[in-house]
C-alpha cells in the first residue's frame, strides 16, 4: 500500500492514481502534511445590560418664548 502524497488515502501498490482525490501516484512517493492554520482566538463579548435596569435620559421639553402682544 502507498499513501497518495495530497489527500493521504492509502492506494494499492499498481495504482497509478489516487483512489481518493485522482492525484497522479509517484514511486514511493512520501505523503505531505498539508499545513492547517489555527483559528485566530475570538475576543470576548460585552454582555449587555438588562433594558429593565436602565434610567432613560430626560428630555427637556421644549419651551415656547412668549409672545407679546402689541
Amino acid at each position: 500500500m502507498k499513501p497518495c502524497g495530497i489527500c493521504g488515502t492509502s492506494n494499492n501498490d499498481d495504482n497509478q492514481f489516487c483512489i481518493g482525490c485522482g492525484q497522479k501516484l509517484e514511486p514511493n512517493q512520501p505523503a505531505q502534511v498539508v499545513p492547517t492554520t489555527p483559528n485566530p482566538p475570538i475576543p470576548p463579548q460585552a454582555s449587555p445590560v438588562p433594558l429593565g435596569h436602565q434610567q432613560p435620559n430626560p428630555i427637556p421639553s421644549a419651551q415656547m418664548p412668549s409672545a407679546e402682544m402689541p
